[in-house]
C-alpha cells in the first residue's frame, strides 16, 4: 500500500488488506475524512455483541447447521430479550 503512509507488512495479504484498501477507497470516494468505527452495521456477521454498533449479536435461526450470527437492532418495550443487553432499556 504505497499510497498510505503506514507499515502494513504484518497484515500484507488476504482479507485484512482488502478491507483496509476498501476503507481507503471509501474515504477517497465519499469525501469524508473519517470512518465510523462504532461497530458493524445491522445485518453484518458477528461473533460477539460488542462488535455490533447496536451491541446485539444473535443467531438468525435455531438450526445449528445453517444458522449464522448477525448484528440486530435492540429490541423495544414488550419484545422478548434472551439477554438483558438485547433490550433498548439496557
Amino acid at each position: 500500500l504505497a499510497y498510505l503512509d503506514a507499515d502494513f507488512s504484518a497484515h500484507s495479504g488476504g482479507f485484512y488488506l482488502d478491507r483496509i484498501e476498501a476503507l481507503y477507497h471509501y474515504l477517497q470516494n465519499s469525501g469524508r475524512s473519517s470512518v465510523d468505527i462504532s461497530g458493524f452495521p445491522i445485518g453484518s456477521g458477528c461473533r460477539y455483541s460488542d462488535e455490533c454498533s447496536s451491541n446485539r449479536c444473535d443467531w438468525d435461526s435455531y438450526n445449528p447447521l445453517t444458522s449464522v450470527a448477525r448484528c440486530y437492532p435492540k429490541l423495544g418495550r414488550g419484545e422478548w430479550c434472551n439477554e438483558d443487553s438485547d433490550c433498548k432499556s439496557n
